[in-house]
């Protein structure tokens, strides 16, 4: 474990058009800035912004010591919609809106003219084309630059139901039709349960010999809606095998897990590593079958713990940093 003990360096953030440059903002003020943030920085770097009457960004500029300053430009069309970014390798990407003012396409190879002369890009010249939108205007789905076509579809609550990773467009069941990878997703075990926790997931992923790793995870919650069991078993394609977790609380929201896969160092594995009476975690991990204390200051500060800064007291300033 790495430990950084370097103090944070001074970050200054500039309004009203100034820039940061040696430690401090510039007295030059633009009206056209007023109340914009303009420049953020540390001695060794910064971020400077420029915004066009409407408080839209028209110019990002990275500055970093030593190096060539790195601008990003930004084009709006009368309806705020950002019709184009433009990168310090000089790379252009245009996007093109429909006529709700959602996205249609992207493309570094086609300009805003061809999008308002109706002149869409072939598969090969767009990031993403081919883009449908569902009633309440979510994306159902799109056609990616590698041929590839995502497709998600939702339940009656707008909920993710399914999404998948396809060859071609593909609406059916998980495991078919081009599918390279695809997750099915379940929320309760009917309507009237479904409160919005996530119940199941069964993940479906292409393998080389074109057969799928099939995978489905389960969650239990209790009465507050708080994780009480996660479990996952190998369905198909795969090394059988499984792993679960179960949660404890106590009355006060402290939760202990015991799981037949490895828990953080910091995850109490038993009750009596939290101290009732003021609800710390008071025992690390164990470490060779030895229990390890963790101790406080007067005000509750971590003073000590085992696995930071060995052998050195945790100290804070009259703030408790």
């Amino acid at each position: 474990m790495v430990y950084f003990t370097e103090p944070t360096a001074t970050v200054g953030f500039c309004y009203d058009g100034k820039i940061y440059a040696a430690g401090v903002c510039t007295a030059t003020i633009a009206n056209v800035e007023t109340g914009q943030l303009t420049s953020v920085g540390t001695v060794d770097s910064s971020r400077d912004y420029a915004h066009d009457l409407a408080g839209r960004m028209l110019l990002s500029t990275q500055n970093t010591t030593g190096l060539a300053a790195k601008p990003f430009t930004y084009q709006y069309l009368v309806s705020d919609f950002l019709s184009e970014v433009g990168y310090p390798s000089g790379r252009k990407v245009v996007t093109c809106p429909n006529g709700d003012n959602q996205v249609a396409w992207m493309s570094a190879v086609k300009t805003m003219d061809n999008c308002q002369n109706n002149i869409a890009p072939t598969v090969a010249e767009a990031y993403a084309s081919g883009i449908q939108y569902t009633p309440h205007r979510a994306i159902s789905q799109l056609t990616m630059g590698n041929m590839r076509v995502e497709n998600t579809l939702f339940n009656d609550r707008l909920q993710i139901s399914r999404m998948r990773l396809s060859t071609s467009a593909n609406t059916g069941v998980c495991g078919t039709g081009g599918d390279e990878w695809c997750i099915d997703l379940t929320y309760g075990s009917s309507t009237a349960s479904n409160n919005g926790n996530l119940t199941e997931q069964t993940i479906f992923s292409k393998k080389t010999d074109g057969s799928f790793l099939s995978i489905k995870t389960t969650y239990q919650y209790d009465g507050v809606n708080r994780l009480t069991t996660a479990g996952e078993v190998v369905l198909a394609g795969g090394v059988a095998g499984t792993w679960s977790q179960t949660n404890h609380y106590d009355r006060w929201g402290n939760r202990w897990a015991d799981a037949t896969i490895p828990q953080h160092d910091l995850t109490p594995a038993t009750l009596d590593r939290i101290n009732p009476a003021n609800n710390r975690v008071i025992w690390a991990k164990p470490l060779n079958g030895a229990q390890r204390s963790i101790t406080f200051d007067a005000v509750g500060n971590m003073s000590a713990h085992p696995d930071v800064l060995i052998g050195t007291a945790l100290k804070y300033d009259a703030e408790n940093r």
